[in-house]
C-alpha cells in the first residue's frame, strides 16, 4: 500500500462537504475521507514529521485525481 491512492473521483469530505484529500485512519478508530484542514483535526500524527495526517500501511493515504 502507498501514501498516495489514485481515484476517479475525489470524495466529499465526512466533516464539511468540501473536496476530500484524504483517506485516513481516525484518532477515534474508524477510517474517513477528509479535506486537509479536517485530516489535520481527525488524524494521527506522523512521529517523524510531528504533522498530520499520517500517512502509510495502516493509516492513510493521500487521495489524487487518476485523469488516464
Amino acid at each position: 500500500m502507498s501514501k498516495v491512492a489514485k481515484v476517479t473521483k475525489i470524495p466529499t469530505c465526512a466533516v464539511c462537504e468540501r473536496g476530500a484529500q484524504y483517506d485516513i485512519k481516525t484518532t477515534m478508530g474508524p477510517w474517513g475521507f477528509f479535506c486537509s484542514t479536517h485530516a489535520a483535526q481527525w488524524g494521527h500524527t506522523d512521529p517523524d514529521t510531528g504533522i498530520a495526517p499520517r500517512l502509510g500501511i495502516g493509516w492513510g493515504q493521500k487521495l489524487e485525481l487518476d485523469n488516464g
